[in-house]
């Protein structure tokens, strides 16, 4: 049996943080990152683009209020990161210090390059998405804990509260084995990489 590959140092389990409310339906990806500021040569940086033409004139975006400063998760609506495929978008939260999204669904292209960055992007049934929004508007020094391993959303407004989340099973196993990196899968068998391409023909590993 082919034994069960672990990656220690990208293994993702749960995140923990203060949170943004966005909850707005059909956030697209064009919005999050302007199409127009996609000239980095990596993804590096892009935090700053990070609904930069949204906050430009607009003093009261919850990106621009000094009360969910540092927070590292951002609540959504429903069809979240609709819109174009750009991988940049994931990027743009992770660079911003957003480790995790709670919405009440995602476009499919925008949820897989989630996985694939190791951005947490996890559901909740929409109505409970809506009270936690609002929740935290009241209480915006509050913290929500998304444990993967229990499949639970936990957070104290006003007593313990914990919520059921959803995320697809492989992906749920890919962050709690750290193998969501594919170049992080690569690196930690160069042994496997090489026999492998010694055997493309006219081509030797060096």
């Amino acid at each position: 049996m082919t034994e069960k590959l672990i990656i220690p140092e990208k293994i993702i389990k749960c995140v923990r943080g203060r949170a943004i409310p966005k909850p707005e339906n059909n956030q697209n990806t064009d919005d999050m990152v302007y199409g127009g500021q996609l000239n980095l040569i990596s993804f590096k940086g892009y935090g700053k683009y990070l609904y930069a033409e949204e906050r430009k004139n607009n003093p009261t975006h919850p990106l621009n209020d000094p009360k969910y400063s540092g927070a590292k998760i951002l609540i959504g609506g429903e069809n979240f990161g609709c819109g174009s495929s750009r991988e940049h978008a994931p990027q743009a939260f992770l660079d911003y210090g957003i480790k995790a999204l709670i919405a009440a669904d995602y476009a499919g292209i925008f949820q897989s390059n989630c996985a694939a960055t190791g951005l947490v992007a996890v559901t909740m049934e929409k109505g409970y998405v809506k009270d936690l929004a609002n929740i935290v508007k009241e209480n915006p020094s509050m913290e929500i804990e998304i444990d993967l391993e229990k499949k639970l959303i936990s957070y104290k407004p006003h007593g313990a509260y914990q919520i059921g989340l959803d995320i697809p099973d492989n992906v749920r196993e890919s962050f709690l084995n750290g193998t969501w990196d594919a170049l992080g899968i690569l690196r930690s068998n160069p042994e496997d990489v090489k026999k492998a391409m010694d055997k493309i023909p006219y081509f030797k590993f060096k």
